[in-house]
């Protein structure tokens, strides 16, 4: 705990790195908790509807900040996966959703999401990176 604290005060300390005790978790990995805000396939769908492509943005956009709230459903940390951990899932409409973690340090976890029928089609990486100062700390995702 000194060493620890000492860390603490001097900046030396990567809170992605500490080991933490099994009762401040939530029973899922990170991945399932990736996908928490990728639920409104409804909005992407208009956007796949939309003839005009300032109105196709638009419905992209309100996609991806309609989901941010689920993002903090629940202020417990996720276990962190695996390398090669992968989890996957499918939605009413038929859109698929596939996450993998393709590094431990730096965590990058790589998300691909196939629309019904593919009509659309996201991929991309989330690389969490959290920091912090004497009363604050901050996490957010690349």
């Amino acid at each position: 705990m000194k060493s620890l604290g000492k860390k603490l005060l001097t900046g030396k300390f990567d809170l992605l790195k500490i080991s933490l005790p099994v009762k401040i978790f939530e029973p899922r990995s990170y991945l399932q908790k990736l996908g928490d805000p990728l639920v409104f396939h409804d909005l992407m769908m208009k956007a796949v509807n939309a003839k005009n492509p300032v109105e196709r943005l638009k419905w992209v956009v309100t996609y991806f900040v309609a989901g941010y709230h689920r993002a903090f459903l629940t202020w417990s940390k996720p276990f962190n996966p695996i390398i090669g951990e992968t989890w996957q899932a499918s939605l009413s409409d038929g859109t698929c959703v596939y996450m993998e973690q393709i590094s431990h340090h730096p965590p990058v976890s790589a998300v691909q999401i196939i629309g019904p029928k593919h009509c659309f089609y996201f991929h991309g990486h989330a690389q969490p990176s959290v920091t912090y100062k004497t009363n604050a700390i901050t996490s957010y995702a690349h």
